[in-house]
């Protein structure tokens, strides 16, 4: 009985590789596979939902079903600490555990994970993110790759399998790479070659510039702190109060079109280029880290690397943040978002 542990990271195509895993359960199930995606079962940072002996339960039960092998899927387990990935382990004891995860190189991931975050719950422009990100980087997942495998090694699995997102991407063969490294049967694995992915593109950068700005607003006037979910990364602890108003902004700008004219126009007018590339400092650093540490484990290295051809990005976007924001602008953000007297609704 195989235990394949896929732990994102994220933005390199998971959700793509969930849903196949999702959709195709009876497929899966033919092959002597069963998989779980994104259970609170399996959130060792929080201590409520967190159940090692349910998940332990799963492994025996599709052992006495005859099956050969369990896929455990979540991007949240690359942000475990040593102890949280400790505890998360304990449900495998005497099973042998792979640990399946993605790369991809800063250039591209650093945009996209930002975006993320802002649409789930940070304020930062993407220029203050990169800024905490280097302040942060002896602890932040998003910035040294190489802590992630560090504690994948400690907890002495069989297997770590290590695949390069660009690498694989610039042959057209992530799912199908992904799917490889769970020793699913060749015929299976590509069936999905060719399948387009849309999940990691960074595309909205205008409605993520709003949605953040409109994060900040909420988080100060119900006090709460304004980049809980960065933080909450860096210290490897679950947030407190998330939301998610990605889906909403358009629709109250909508009713509010002088309002989204005027935010739209200052974040114009404060836009800035922010080249990355591999020969920053900081990220010559983070990745020699990542690939001496790697080495004897990439899943599909190109010239013996994990990440080989980087091109350069300039990253379009503006670096406003809320406290620049005029106060009749933060006062009609308020009215139009209903969040004035928030602390009594």
């Amino acid at each position: 009985m195989q235990i394949y542990i896929h732990i994102g990271m994220h933005k390199t195509g998971t959700t793509s590789i969930q849903k196949i895993l999702l959709n195709n359960s009876e497929k899966l199930k033919t092959l002597g596979y069963r998989a779980f995606v994104n259970l609170p079962q399996m959130n060792a940072k929080n201590n409520e939902y967190f159940d090692p002996a349910w998940l332990r339960h799963r492994v025996d039960l599709a052992k006495k079903d005859g099956l050969q092998a369990i896929i455990f899927s979540a991007e949240m387990i690359s942000t475990f600490n040593s102890r949280q990935l400790n505890s998360f382990m304990e449900a495998f004891i005497d099973y042998d555990v792979s640990f399946i995860v993605c790369f991809r190189h800063w250039v591209s991931f650093l945009p996209s994970r930002w975006a993320q975050n802002c649409s789930r719950r940070d304020t930062q422009s993407f220029h203050a993110y990169l800024k905490n990100l280097r302040n942060h980087d002896r602890t932040h997942v998003d910035a040294r790759f190489d802590i992630v495998v560090e504690r994948l090694i400690a907890t002495n699995p069989r297997n770590i399998k290590i695949i390069s997102y660009d690498n694989a991407t610039t042959l057209g063969r992530l799912l199908p790479t992904c799917l490889s490294a769970f020793d699913l049967p060749q015929i299976f694995v590509n069936s999905f070659q060719g399948v387009n992915l849309r999940a990691n593109i960074t595309t909205d950068i205008e409605n993520t510039e709003l949605v953040r700005l409109f994060n900040g607003l909420y988080s100060l006037r119900n006090t709460l702190e304004s980049n809980e979910l960065f933080m909450a990364i860096s210290k490897a602890i679950p947030v407190e109060r998330s939301y998610d108003f990605s889906k909403n902004i358009r629709t109250i700008l909508h009713n509010h079109e002088e309002l989204k004219k005027q935010l739209v126009d200052i974040i114009k007018e404060n836009r800035i280029t922010v080249p990355l590339s591999r020969n920053d400092n900081h990220i010559t650093r983070w990745e020699k880290s990542v690939e001496e540490i790697s080495s004897g484990f990439i899943f599909n290295p190109h010239n013996a690397m994990l990440f080989a051809d980087v091109p350069d990005v300039e990253f379009v976007c503006s670096e406003i943040e809320l406290d620049d924001l005029p106060v009749r602008i933060q006062e009609k953000m308020a009215v139009a978002f209903r969040i004035v007297d928030a602390q009594n609704n």
